[in-house]
């Protein structure tokens, strides 16, 4: 059977769903993403905070394809999967995707383990996921990129200066970026008399984010996931060379020559040295890293495939 015209994205993690829709719309299907809180990035999305939460029930009947995004709509007692339990007694086609953390918690996959039995297909945004998912119904669902956002602008390094740019999330979250790692390292390397400046990002509205990457030379990714994050895609998208660390188990899924200089929390100085003295490797770098995007990361392709996906269910 095929789908009709609308998909109903629930819950937006890094705008993953708002690109996704974004590019659904574009193909020709109505696609909505609701959320239960407004994300500090300014995704298109609608709110509907907990006082509101019914008033969403009434989308789920009346779209054809529901794509949760790492839970369902209700996921307490009173009411749990209650969206859910609807869709399967209206035969809705369903999708359950992982994003990071929400699967690595064994008590989310615990929660979860009947509805990911019943879905015949599980996304992940990242292949570490994969070992999470039976491996029958399991697919990864690269980070959809809106490539017309991202554009390389031509960059006059200065004389002297490059500029490194970074997340910096508030602490909960500074372990996986290996925020003290990048900070110490550029503290010694402006010690050893290397002339470079810093610019740390931390949720500004996700409009204002392609000023910031034509402000800086080198994106330094999060150091303490091991596989690359949207941050890295957007950076390579605006021709950007990018340090990020990837698990060695997982590189066979980059091509040979690799898009982005790879590097542990341990040894960021070094690889920062290395790339903040070398002009040739960060155009080499910028180069690959932004064919590697347009081949993988292109929302188009990806929402054609994940329609495809639908399809089938």
């Amino acid at each position: 059977m095929e789908i009709r015209g609308r998909i109903l994205h629930v819950h937006n993690v890094a705008g993953v769903s708002s690109n996704l829709a974004l590019f659904q719309r574009k193909l020709g299907f109505e696609a909505k993403v609701i959320t239960r809180k407004a994300h500090p990035l300014g995704y298109e999305e609608e709110c509907y905070p907990q006082w509101k939460m019914l008033f969403a029930l009434r989308f789920f009947p009346v779209f054809d394809v529901i794509h949760y995004h790492v839970n369902t709509w209700f996921r307490r007692e009173i009411f749990k999967h209650l969206d859910y339990q609807l869709c399967k007694r209206l035969h809705k086609k369903i999708v359950l995707q992982f994003h990071g953390e929400d699967l690595r918690a064994r008590s989310m996959h615990q929660e979860l383990k009947e509805i990911i039995d019943e879905l015949k297909i599980i996304l992940v945004a990242t292949p570490d996921l994969l070992d999470f998912i039976p491996s029958e119904k399991r697919v990864w669902l690269p980070f959809p990129i809106n490539l017309d956002m991202w554009r390389s602008k031509p960059r006059t390094e200065k004389e002297h200066t490059l500029v490194v740019g970074y997340y910096n999330p508030p602490h909960d979250e500074r372990e996986v970026y290996g925020i003290k790692y990048t900070k110490r390292a550029i503290k010694n390397l402006k010690r050893k008399g290397l002339n470079l400046e810093t610019k740390p990002i931390y949720w500004k509205p996700h409009s204002t984010m392609p000023a910031y990457y034509s402000s800086i030379d080198i994106y330094v990714d999060r150091l303490g996931m091991g596989w690359y994050g949207v941050g890295a895609c957007e950076a390579m998208a605006s021709g950007l060379p990018v340090i990020t660390y990837i698990r060695e188990d997982l590189r066979h899924f980059l091509p040979a020559k690799e898009p982005f200089l790879i590097s542990t929390k341990e040894k960021i100085e070094e690889t920062l040295e290395m790339i903040l003295s070398d002009k040739s490797l960060r155009t080499q770098l910028a180069q690959r890293g932004k064919k590697y995007v347009l081949e993988i990361h292109d929302g188009l392709e990806i929402a054609k495939n994940l329609i495809d996906m639908y399809q089938r269910l």
